[in-house]
Protein backbone atom coordinates (compact mmCIF):
# COMPACT_ATOMS: atom_id res chain seq x y z
CA UNK A 1 0.00 0.00 0.00
CA UNK A 2 2.96 2.42 0.73
CA UNK A 3 4.06 2.13 -3.10
CA UNK A 4 0.74 2.48 -4.23
CA UNK A 5 0.57 5.78 -1.88
CA UNK A 6 4.38 6.88 -3.34
CA UNK A 7 3.51 6.51 -6.76
CA UNK A 8 0.17 8.67 -6.92
CA UNK A 9 2.15 11.27 -5.09
CA UNK A 10 4.54 11.17 -7.82
CA UNK A 11 2.27 10.98 -10.74
CA UNK A 12 0.31 13.81 -9.43
CA UNK A 13 3.90 15.91 -8.84
CA UNK A 14 5.02 15.13 -12.20
CA UNK A 15 1.75 15.94 -14.24
CA UNK A 16 1.22 19.51 -11.71
CA UNK A 17 4.81 20.46 -11.30
CA UNK A 18 5.20 23.11 -14.21
CA UNK A 19 1.86 25.10 -12.98
CA UNK A 20 2.72 25.07 -9.75
CA UNK A 21 6.22 25.91 -9.64
CA UNK A 22 5.79 28.85 -12.37
CA UNK A 23 2.19 30.09 -12.51
CA UNK A 24 0.65 32.83 -10.87
CA UNK A 25 -2.69 32.07 -11.92
CA UNK A 26 -4.78 31.15 -9.01
CA UNK A 27 -7.32 29.68 -11.03
CA UNK A 28 -5.00 27.42 -13.04
CA UNK A 29 -3.25 26.42 -9.78
CA UNK A 30 -6.80 25.08 -8.46
CA UNK A 31 -7.56 23.79 -11.90
CA UNK A 32 -4.46 21.68 -11.83
CA UNK A 33 -4.94 20.79 -7.89
CA UNK A 34 -8.25 19.04 -7.90
CA UNK A 35 -7.57 17.57 -11.69
CA UNK A 36 -5.05 15.73 -9.78
CA UNK A 37 -7.56 15.40 -6.66
CA UNK A 38 -10.08 13.84 -9.32
CA UNK A 39 -7.69 11.98 -11.62
CA UNK A 40 -8.12 7.57 -11.72
CA UNK A 41 -4.41 7.76 -12.05
CA UNK A 42 -3.31 9.44 -9.06
CA UNK A 43 -5.55 10.05 -5.68
CA UNK A 44 -8.71 9.16 -7.72
CA UNK A 45 -12.02 11.18 -5.47
CA UNK A 46 -14.72 11.71 -7.33
CA UNK A 47 -15.23 14.97 -6.71
CA UNK A 48 -13.07 17.73 -5.00
CA UNK A 49 -13.57 21.79 -3.71
CA UNK A 50 -11.75 24.36 -2.62
CA UNK A 51 -12.45 26.55 0.03
CA UNK A 52 -10.37 29.44 0.55
CA UNK A 53 -9.84 30.71 4.15
CA UNK A 54 -11.05 34.56 4.53
CA UNK A 55 -8.62 35.67 7.64
CA UNK A 56 -10.92 38.93 8.31
CA UNK A 57 -14.08 36.50 8.72
CA UNK A 58 -13.03 34.01 10.01
CA UNK A 59 -13.99 31.64 7.71
CA UNK A 60 -13.83 28.74 4.71
CA UNK A 61 -14.96 29.90 1.63
CA UNK A 62 -16.35 27.64 -1.46
CA UNK A 63 -14.12 28.88 -4.19
CA UNK A 64 -13.88 26.36 -7.26
CA UNK A 65 -15.16 22.42 -7.41
CA UNK A 66 -14.65 19.20 -10.39
CA UNK A 67 -15.60 16.88 -11.06
CA UNK A 68 -18.52 14.81 -12.31
CA UNK A 69 -22.26 16.82 -10.86
CA UNK A 70 -24.73 13.27 -11.43
CA UNK A 71 -23.29 9.42 -11.67
CA UNK A 72 -24.74 10.06 -15.44
CA UNK A 73 -21.93 12.55 -15.84
CA UNK A 74 -19.63 10.36 -13.46
CA UNK A 75 -19.70 7.30 -16.47
CA UNK A 76 -19.88 9.34 -19.42
CA UNK A 77 -16.70 11.12 -18.69
CA UNK A 78 -14.77 8.53 -17.13
CA UNK A 79 -16.03 6.21 -20.16
CA UNK A 80 -14.60 8.96 -22.38
CA UNK A 81 -11.34 9.47 -20.42
CA UNK A 82 -10.53 5.70 -20.77
CA UNK A 83 -11.83 5.39 -24.63
CA UNK A 84 -9.79 8.50 -25.55
CA UNK A 85 -7.02 7.82 -23.13
CA UNK A 86 -6.63 11.20 -22.03
CA UNK A 87 -4.25 11.47 -19.16
CA UNK A 88 -3.84 13.78 -16.24
CA UNK A 89 -1.09 15.55 -17.81
CA UNK A 90 -3.41 16.25 -20.93
CA UNK A 91 -5.82 17.38 -18.71
CA UNK A 92 -3.72 20.12 -17.35
CA UNK A 93 -2.32 21.73 -20.07
CA UNK A 94 -6.05 21.86 -21.47
CA UNK A 95 -6.55 24.68 -19.25
CA UNK A 96 -8.47 28.05 -19.82
CA UNK A 97 -10.08 30.34 -18.18
CA UNK A 98 -13.03 29.60 -20.08
CA UNK A 99 -12.74 25.31 -18.73
CA UNK A 100 -12.43 26.36 -15.31
CA UNK A 101 -15.42 28.67 -15.13
CA UNK A 102 -17.66 26.17 -17.47
CA UNK A 103 -16.70 23.32 -14.32
CA UNK A 104 -17.22 26.30 -11.30
CA UNK A 105 -20.30 27.09 -12.46
CA UNK A 106 -21.49 23.50 -12.92
CA UNK A 107 -21.54 23.59 -9.08
CA UNK A 108 -21.88 27.09 -8.88
CA UNK A 109 -24.87 26.57 -5.97
CA UNK A 110 -22.88 23.98 -3.75
CA UNK A 111 -19.55 26.43 -3.50
CA UNK A 112 -21.72 28.78 -2.48
CA UNK A 113 -23.16 26.72 0.42
CA UNK A 114 -19.77 25.67 1.42
CA UNK A 115 -18.99 28.23 4.33
CA UNK A 116 -17.25 26.71 7.28
CA UNK A 117 -16.46 29.25 10.61
CA UNK A 118 -13.54 28.82 11.60
CA UNK A 119 -14.31 30.29 15.13
CA UNK A 120 -17.72 31.52 17.39
CA UNK A 121 -20.08 29.24 18.31
CA UNK A 122 -20.92 27.51 15.54
CA UNK A 123 -17.99 26.35 14.18
CA UNK A 124 -16.82 23.10 14.16
CA UNK A 125 -13.81 22.39 16.64
CA UNK A 126 -11.55 20.44 14.16
CA UNK A 127 -11.89 23.28 11.93
CA UNK A 128 -11.13 25.44 14.67
CA UNK A 129 -7.99 23.69 15.30
CA UNK A 130 -7.12 24.07 11.47
CA UNK A 131 -7.01 27.96 11.47
CA UNK A 132 -4.77 27.66 15.10
CA UNK A 133 -2.38 24.76 13.45
CA UNK A 134 -3.94 23.65 10.23
CA UNK A 135 -2.44 20.04 10.65
CA UNK A 136 -2.82 17.03 8.68
CA UNK A 137 -5.33 16.03 6.33
CA UNK A 138 -8.85 14.04 8.31
CA UNK A 139 -11.30 12.10 7.42
CA UNK A 140 -14.78 13.83 8.64
CA UNK A 141 -18.08 11.43 8.70
CA UNK A 142 -21.86 12.26 8.93
CA UNK A 143 -22.70 9.90 12.04
CA UNK A 144 -19.65 11.67 13.99
CA UNK A 145 -20.55 15.40 13.01
CA UNK A 146 -24.20 14.95 11.80
CA UNK A 147 -24.05 19.09 12.38
CA UNK A 148 -21.85 19.84 9.92
CA UNK A 149 -22.92 21.80 7.02
CA UNK A 150 -21.05 19.86 4.74
CA UNK A 151 -22.48 16.92 4.73
CA UNK A 152 -26.20 17.76 3.20
CA UNK A 153 -24.99 20.26 1.01
CA UNK A 154 -22.63 17.48 -0.53
CA UNK A 155 -25.02 14.57 -0.02
CA UNK A 156 -22.53 12.14 0.99
CA UNK A 157 -21.43 10.77 4.37
CA UNK A 158 -17.61 10.80 4.62
CA UNK A 159 -15.44 13.29 3.21
CA UNK A 160 -11.95 14.01 3.30
CA UNK A 161 -10.33 17.32 4.33
CA UNK A 162 -7.21 18.36 3.69
CA UNK A 163 -5.65 21.96 5.03
CA UNK A 164 -3.77 23.75 2.87
CA UNK A 165 -0.97 25.86 4.76
CA UNK A 166 1.98 28.03 3.89
CA UNK A 167 4.32 29.06 6.27
CA UNK A 168 1.81 27.65 9.15
CA UNK A 169 -1.08 29.94 8.74
CA UNK A 170 -4.10 28.34 6.99
CA UNK A 171 -4.92 28.94 3.05
CA UNK A 172 -7.29 26.89 2.56
CA UNK A 173 -8.56 23.60 2.72
CA UNK A 174 -9.74 20.67 0.02
CA UNK A 175 -12.97 18.40 0.33
CA UNK A 176 -12.98 15.69 -1.24
CA UNK A 177 -15.36 12.64 -1.66
CA UNK A 178 -16.52 9.57 -3.58
CA UNK A 179 -20.32 10.18 -3.90
CA UNK A 180 -20.42 7.85 -7.10
CA UNK A 181 -18.75 5.02 -6.24
CA UNK A 182 -18.43 5.30 -2.50
CA UNK A 183 -15.49 4.08 -1.87
CA UNK A 184 -14.46 4.15 1.62
CA UNK A 185 -11.59 6.83 2.15
CA UNK A 186 -8.63 5.52 4.07
CA UNK A 187 -5.89 6.69 5.91
CA UNK A 188 -3.39 5.99 3.08
CA UNK A 189 -5.18 8.23 0.76
CA UNK A 190 -4.60 10.93 3.92
CA UNK A 191 -0.87 10.60 3.97
CA UNK A 192 -0.74 10.61 0.13
CA UNK A 193 -2.74 14.12 -0.11
CA UNK A 194 -0.99 15.43 2.37
CA UNK A 195 2.25 15.26 1.02
CA UNK A 196 0.67 16.84 -2.49
CA UNK A 197 -1.04 19.57 -0.35
CA UNK A 198 2.34 20.92 1.11
CA UNK A 199 3.79 21.63 -2.09
CA UNK A 200 0.16 22.75 -3.62
CA UNK A 201 -0.29 25.22 -0.53
CA UNK A 202 3.01 27.03 -1.27
CA UNK A 203 1.89 27.47 -5.02
CA UNK A 204 -1.59 28.82 -4.11
CA UNK A 205 -0.59 30.77 -1.54
CA UNK A 206 1.56 32.60 -4.02
CA UNK A 207 -1.06 33.15 -6.38
CA UNK A 208 -3.48 34.54 -4.05
CA UNK A 209 -0.98 37.40 -3.12
CA UNK A 210 -0.32 37.84 -6.87
CA UNK A 211 -4.30 38.28 -7.56
CA UNK A 212 -4.83 40.53 -4.60
CA UNK A 213 -1.82 42.29 -5.79
CA UNK A 214 -3.25 42.85 -9.56
CA UNK A 215 -6.59 43.71 -8.38
CA UNK A 216 -4.85 46.87 -5.64
CA UNK A 217 -2.91 47.77 -8.91
CA UNK A 218 -6.31 47.57 -11.17
CA UNK A 219 -7.88 49.90 -8.40
CA UNK A 220 -4.40 52.09 -8.11
CA UNK A 221 -5.02 52.82 -11.61
CA UNK A 222 -8.41 53.84 -11.09
CA UNK A 223 -7.36 56.16 -8.08
CA UNK A 224 -5.11 57.72 -10.50
CA UNK A 225 -7.39 58.66 -13.23
CA UNK A 226 -9.30 60.21 -10.16
CA UNK A 227 -6.20 62.11 -8.93
CA UNK A 228 -5.83 63.78 -12.13
CA UNK A 229 -9.66 64.33 -12.40
CA UNK A 230 -9.85 65.92 -8.82
CA UNK A 231 -5.86 68.03 -9.40
CA UNK A 232 -7.84 69.92 -12.11
CA UNK A 233 -11.15 70.59 -10.40
CA UNK A 234 -9.90 71.00 -6.73
CA UNK A 235 -8.08 74.73 -8.20
CA UNK A 236 -11.61 75.67 -8.91
CA UNK A 237 -13.53 75.24 -5.79
CA UNK A 238 -14.41 78.73 -3.66
CA UNK A 239 -14.12 78.10 -0.50
CA UNK A 240 -10.77 77.15 1.13
CA UNK A 241 -12.44 75.64 4.06
CA UNK A 242 -13.75 73.10 1.04
CA UNK A 243 -10.73 72.95 -0.55
CA UNK A 244 -8.47 71.69 2.66
CA UNK A 245 -11.44 69.22 3.37
CA UNK A 246 -11.11 68.03 -0.29
CA UNK A 247 -7.47 67.57 0.28
CA UNK A 248 -7.35 65.46 3.26
CA UNK A 249 -10.26 63.06 2.55
CA UNK A 250 -7.81 62.60 -1.11
CA UNK A 251 -4.57 62.09 0.87
CA UNK A 252 -6.03 59.75 2.84
CA UNK A 253 -8.40 57.58 0.66
CA UNK A 254 -5.32 57.45 -2.13
CA UNK A 255 -2.72 56.45 0.57
CA UNK A 256 -4.48 53.61 1.39
CA UNK A 257 -4.41 51.70 -1.75
CA UNK A 258 -0.41 52.10 -2.48
CA UNK A 259 0.04 51.27 0.93
CA UNK A 260 -1.71 48.23 0.65
CA UNK A 261 -0.01 47.44 -2.93
CA UNK A 262 3.57 48.42 -1.68
CA UNK A 263 3.39 46.04 1.34
CA UNK A 264 1.68 42.89 -0.43
CA UNK A 265 4.44 43.33 -3.32
CA UNK A 266 7.42 43.30 -0.39
CA UNK A 267 6.19 39.96 0.87
CA UNK A 268 5.88 38.76 -2.34
CA UNK A 269 9.31 39.75 -2.84
CA UNK A 270 10.89 37.56 0.07
CA UNK A 271 8.68 34.75 -0.74
CA UNK A 272 10.49 34.43 -4.46
CA UNK A 273 14.02 33.08 -4.46
CA UNK A 274 17.32 35.18 -5.95
CA UNK A 275 17.75 34.19 -9.28
CA UNK A 276 13.90 33.71 -10.02
CA UNK A 277 13.08 36.02 -12.91
CA UNK A 278 9.57 36.81 -11.52
CA UNK A 279 11.42 38.84 -9.02
CA UNK A 280 12.09 41.27 -11.30
CA UNK A 281 8.40 41.72 -12.01
CA UNK A 282 7.61 42.55 -8.37
CA UNK A 283 10.79 44.62 -8.05
CA UNK A 284 9.34 46.67 -10.63
CA UNK A 285 5.89 46.68 -9.06
CA UNK A 286 6.99 47.95 -5.92
CA UNK A 287 9.49 50.87 -7.92
CA UNK A 288 6.48 51.88 -9.62
CA UNK A 289 4.37 52.23 -6.51
CA UNK A 290 7.38 53.86 -5.01
CA UNK A 291 6.80 56.46 -7.59
CA UNK A 292 3.06 57.05 -7.15
CA UNK A 293 3.88 57.91 -3.75
CA UNK A 294 5.96 60.59 -4.75
CA UNK A 295 3.33 61.42 -7.31
CA UNK A 296 0.28 61.41 -5.03
CA UNK A 297 2.32 63.84 -2.55
CA UNK A 298 3.73 66.16 -5.14
CA UNK A 299 -0.22 66.39 -5.94
CA UNK A 300 -1.56 67.14 -3.00
CA UNK A 301 1.08 69.77 -2.15
CA UNK A 302 0.42 71.53 -5.28
CA UNK A 303 -2.66 71.63 -5.00
CA UNK A 304 -2.66 72.99 -1.97
CA UNK A 305 0.12 75.31 -2.62
CA UNK A 306 -2.20 76.69 -5.56
CA UNK A 307 -5.51 77.31 -3.12
CA UNK A 308 -3.40 79.26 -0.40
CA UNK A 309 -5.16 82.05 0.31
CA UNK A 310 -2.93 82.90 3.29
CA UNK A 311 -1.36 86.25 1.84
CA UNK A 312 1.17 88.38 3.80
CA UNK A 313 3.01 91.31 2.61
CA UNK A 314 6.36 90.37 1.06
CA UNK A 315 8.92 91.45 -0.72
CA UNK A 316 10.57 88.92 -3.32
CA UNK A 317 13.87 90.16 -3.06
CA UNK A 318 14.31 89.09 0.38
CA UNK A 319 12.55 86.03 -0.10
CA UNK A 320 15.29 85.15 -3.10
CA UNK A 321 18.22 86.11 -0.88
CA UNK A 322 16.51 83.74 1.84
CA UNK A 323 16.52 81.51 -0.34
CA UNK A 324 19.60 81.41 -1.69
CA UNK A 325 21.00 81.30 1.86
CA UNK A 326 19.87 78.11 2.84
CA UNK A 327 20.67 76.48 -0.43
CA UNK A 328 24.27 77.74 -0.27
CA UNK A 329 25.54 73.65 0.98
CA UNK A 330 23.78 72.60 -2.40
CA UNK A 331 25.24 74.91 -4.26
CA UNK A 332 28.99 73.96 -3.39
CA UNK A 333 27.95 70.50 -3.59
CA UNK A 334 26.54 70.62 -6.87
CA UNK A 335 29.56 73.10 -8.28
CA UNK A 336 27.17 75.74 -9.21
CA UNK A 337 27.97 79.64 -9.04
CA UNK A 338 25.29 82.23 -8.26
CA UNK A 339 25.10 85.57 -9.52
CA UNK A 340 22.02 87.45 -8.59
CA UNK A 341 21.14 91.35 -9.68
CA UNK A 342 18.14 91.99 -7.48
CA UNK A 343 16.15 95.36 -8.62
CA UNK A 344 16.13 97.42 -5.70
CA UNK A 345 12.43 98.98 -6.56
CA UNK A 346 11.05 95.78 -6.43
CA UNK A 347 7.88 97.36 -4.43
CA UNK A 348 6.73 94.91 -1.21
CA UNK A 349 3.59 92.94 -2.47
CA UNK A 350 0.44 91.07 -1.02
CA UNK A 351 1.23 87.07 -1.83
CA UNK A 352 1.21 83.68 -0.05
CA UNK A 353 4.63 83.36 1.33
CA UNK A 354 4.71 79.28 1.31
CA UNK A 355 3.65 78.68 -2.57
CA UNK A 356 6.21 81.89 -3.19
CA UNK A 357 8.85 79.83 -1.09
CA UNK A 358 7.82 76.85 -2.48
CA UNK A 359 8.31 78.23 -6.48
CA UNK A 360 11.57 79.79 -5.85
CA UNK A 361 13.00 76.31 -4.38
CA UNK A 362 11.68 74.46 -7.19
CA UNK A 363 12.99 76.69 -9.76
CA UNK A 364 16.03 77.10 -8.48
CA UNK A 365 16.43 73.06 -8.23
CA UNK A 366 15.49 72.70 -11.54
CA UNK A 367 18.25 74.75 -12.53
CA UNK A 368 21.06 72.77 -10.84
CA UNK A 369 19.47 69.72 -12.51
CA UNK A 370 19.98 71.19 -15.72
CA UNK A 371 23.82 71.68 -15.36
CA UNK A 372 24.69 67.99 -13.70
CA UNK A 373 28.30 69.29 -14.56
CA UNK A 374 28.35 72.63 -12.57
CA UNK A 375 28.06 76.26 -14.21
CA UNK A 376 25.98 79.97 -13.54
CA UNK A 377 22.85 80.36 -11.63
CA UNK A 378 21.66 83.75 -12.43
CA UNK A 379 18.44 85.42 -10.29
CA UNK A 380 17.40 88.25 -11.33
CA UNK A 381 14.31 90.69 -10.67
CA UNK A 382 13.04 93.80 -12.60
CA UNK A 383 9.66 95.67 -12.57
CA UNK A 384 7.95 95.56 -15.99
CA UNK A 385 4.68 97.32 -16.80
CA UNK A 386 2.53 96.36 -13.85
CA UNK A 387 4.68 93.48 -12.84
CA UNK A 388 7.67 92.03 -10.65
CA UNK A 389 9.26 89.19 -12.82
CA UNK A 390 11.32 87.11 -11.40
CA UNK A 391 14.31 85.62 -13.51
CA UNK A 392 15.66 81.87 -13.15
CA UNK A 393 19.03 81.57 -16.08
CA UNK A 394 21.06 78.55 -16.15
CA UNK A 395 23.76 77.48 -18.11
CA UNK A 396 22.75 73.84 -18.38
CA UNK A 397 22.03 71.74 -21.11
CA UNK A 398 18.75 73.83 -22.61
CA UNK A 399 15.47 72.26 -23.72
CA UNK A 400 15.11 70.36 -27.52
CA UNK A 401 12.32 71.91 -29.31
CA UNK A 402 10.18 69.06 -29.61
CA UNK A 403 10.10 68.91 -25.79
CA UNK A 404 9.56 72.46 -25.30
CA UNK A 405 5.58 72.54 -26.14
CA UNK A 406 5.53 69.51 -22.96
CA UNK A 407 7.14 71.17 -20.11
CA UNK A 408 4.26 72.31 -18.66
CA UNK A 409 2.01 69.22 -19.19
CA UNK A 410 0.91 67.58 -16.20
CA UNK A 411 2.94 64.08 -15.27
CA UNK A 412 5.41 64.82 -18.56
CA UNK A 413 8.90 64.75 -17.18
CA UNK A 414 12.38 63.47 -18.90
CA UNK A 415 13.84 63.32 -15.19
CA UNK A 416 14.59 59.83 -14.12
CA UNK A 417 12.28 59.07 -11.43
CA UNK A 418 10.33 62.38 -11.57
CA UNK A 419 6.66 62.95 -11.77
CA UNK A 420 6.01 65.58 -13.99
CA UNK A 421 4.44 67.65 -11.64
CA UNK A 422 7.08 70.26 -10.63
CA UNK A 423 6.35 72.87 -13.62
CA UNK A 424 3.00 72.27 -13.74
CA UNK A 425 2.21 73.06 -10.11
CA UNK A 426 4.52 76.51 -10.66
CA UNK A 427 2.25 77.92 -13.74
CA UNK A 428 -0.51 77.08 -11.71
CA UNK A 429 0.48 78.63 -8.66
CA UNK A 430 1.14 81.71 -10.95
CA UNK A 431 -1.98 81.85 -12.94
CA UNK A 432 -3.83 81.55 -9.45
CA UNK A 433 -2.09 84.85 -8.52
CA UNK A 434 -3.38 86.46 -11.97
CA UNK A 435 0.45 85.37 -13.02
CA UNK A 436 2.36 83.71 -16.28
CA UNK A 437 5.29 82.17 -16.57
CA UNK A 438 7.51 82.80 -19.84
CA UNK A 439 10.75 80.57 -20.89
CA UNK A 440 13.63 81.25 -23.77
CA UNK A 441 16.33 78.22 -24.00
CA UNK A 442 18.62 77.04 -26.39
CA UNK A 443 20.24 73.46 -26.25
CA UNK A 444 23.92 73.19 -25.12
CA UNK A 445 23.51 77.05 -23.77
CA UNK A 446 21.07 76.82 -21.10
CA UNK A 447 17.39 77.98 -19.84
CA UNK A 448 16.06 81.07 -18.65
CA UNK A 449 12.68 80.98 -16.96
CA UNK A 450 10.43 84.40 -16.44
CA UNK A 451 8.03 84.50 -13.55
CA UNK A 452 6.02 87.79 -13.86
CA UNK A 453 3.77 88.70 -10.40
CA UNK A 454 1.02 91.17 -10.66
CA UNK A 455 2.30 94.43 -8.44
CA UNK A 456 -1.84 94.52 -7.19
CA UNK A 457 -1.64 90.43 -6.70
CA UNK A 458 -4.61 88.78 -5.76
CA UNK A 459 -6.25 85.36 -6.08
CA UNK A 460 -7.46 84.06 -9.35
CA UNK A 461 -10.30 81.40 -9.79
CA UNK A 462 -9.49 78.91 -12.44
Amino acid sequence: MERVVKESVLYAFHAVSEVLENSVDLNEILYAVLAAVTSGESFGFNRAFVLLHDSERHELRGYFGMGPRTREEAQRIWSDLETRRITLKKIISGYTPDNFNREKEKFIDIIKQLRCPTSGPNANPRIVRMEQNPGHAFIERATNNPSLCIFPTLGVEEIAVVPLAARGKLVGAIIADNFVTNRPIHQEDLIALDTFASQASLAISRARLFKNLLEKVDELQKTRDKLIEIQQQLIKLERRAAVGEIINHLAHEFKNPIVVIGGIARALSDEIEEGDPRRMYVQTIIDEVSKLDRLLKETVEGIRLQSNREFEELNLNDILKEKVNSLQGYFVASNVEVEMNLDENVPAMMLPRKSIEAICEYMIGNAIEAMPDGGVLKIATRCEEGYVVVEFSDTGVGIPDDIMEHIFDPYFTTKPGGTGLGLHNVKQILEALGGKIKVRSKVGEGTTFDLYLPVKSHYVEL
